[in-house]
């Protein structure tokens, strides 16, 4: 089974009303799925003031992010409110009371650092709802100058943004969403950050994006790669980041051996939603349980598990795991400079991709 994929170019606006009308069967359907539980949520945490606090902050921030959420909301005849939601729904989750039905709880992500290899492989878990999403090759065109240009896999309803990514700039982007109870009101809707972060050129220019004030509003982690030149060996990060009362907080962390991440902070102390965490802790025993891999297949093997039958790595949607699903695997290779893309469990598929794309 194939993920589809689209190429997309112009002004922020033009590239969204053509995500928007090239998948607008997808982000319908998932955006009418959630979107009386957005609502009830906002009404019990915040109200019209936090949507049109947050909305004035990304406005006065990330204009041309918001100009890209409005075309692709005209490609799609929904209206901003719904996808702007769609876009805040994070800080929402982040207060609810979760159940064995909620399906909010993340990805997996293992990397792979040796003489011989340089992989990320990801897990795209998503709740049900969102399971058809698709790719997006993106150009954004000013004055016949390319601002930005990147690939991204894309939960329907939402800006590209928290899942997985390569640009033109030779970073990788794998993300982690991370349930931090305290809600910051007066922030960066932490999903805008992350699709800034997708037109980043550096490192340092991912630390400027996440610190940027007032601060992001709720906890994220970033696993970035970024591939060799002029002779140097390719390198991989984590990047944990929360809000504070001060602004956002950053701790990065160089990746050598094998090493993983999930949905919970593992070096910055923040009060997790815990209730959001038991996925979490449950795959990272079973990770454990693994002899060390030595290469992308070793990775996409404990990737394709469900040894774990109540909570699984290659996630099912069945209780007591909420109604999370895995959508896709994503596994990177900076050293041979490619991104695998599995639509369905690898090992089924004999480790053959729906996509290799060129990094």
């Amino acid at each position: 089974m194939a993920i589809p994929i689209a190429a997309v170019k112009g002004t922020h606006y033009e590239v969204g009303f053509q995500i928007g009308k090239t998948f607008k069967d997808r982000i319908v359907k998932a955006t009418h799925t959630v979107e009386n539980r957005n609502r009830k949520l906002l009404e019990q945490f915040g109200g019209q003031a936090l949507y049109d606090g947050y909305l004035a902050i990304v406005i006065s921030i990330y204009p041309q992010y918001i100009d890209e959420l409005q075309g692709m909301a005209d490609g799609s005849n929904l209206s901003f409110e719904q996808l702007f939601l769609n876009m805040m729904s994070v800080e929402l989750e982040s207060q609810a009371e979760y159940g064995v039905d909620h399906g909010a709880q993340g990805c997996t992500d293992l990397v792979l650092k040796t003489d011989k290899e340089v992989v990320i492989t990801h897990s795209e878990d998503t709740a049900e709802a969102f399971t058809d999403g698709f790719l997006v090759e993106v150009s954004i065109i000013d004055k016949d100058e390319t601002r930005e240009k990147f690939l991204s896999y894309c939960d329907p309803g939402v800006l590209p943004c928290d899942t997985f990514a390569f640009n033109h700039h030779g970073l990788v982007m794998t993300c982690n969403v991370v349930y931090q109870i305290e809600l910051k009101t007066n922030a960066i809707v932490r999903r805008f950050v992350s699709r800034a972060i997708l037109g980043a050129s550096s490192q340092d220019e991912v630390i400027q994006i996440i610190k940027r004030s007032p601060g992001v509003a709720s906890a994220f982690h970033v696993n970035l790669g970024i591939l060799g030149s002029q002779g140097k060996e390719p390198e991989m990060y984590s990047i944990e980041f929360a809000n504070s009362e001060n602004g956002s907080i950053v701790d990065v962390k160089k990746y050598e051996g094998f090493d993983s991440h999930y949905n919970v902070l593992t070096r910055l102390d923040i009060k997790h939603n815990e209730a959001s965490m038991e996925s979490s802790i449950n795959r990272i025993e079973r990770v454990k349980q693994f002899p060390t891999p030595s290469n992308s297949t070793d990775m996409l093997r404990i990737m394709s598990d469900n040894g774990n039958r109540d909570f699984p790595i290659y996630r099912d949607g069945q209780k007591p795991d909420c109604d999370n699903v895995t959508a896709a695997i994503a596994a990177f290779d900076l050293k041979r400079e490619t991104c695998s893309v599995f639509k369905d469990n690898p090992v089924k598929q004999d480790f053959k991709p729906c996509h290799v794309l060129p990094l």
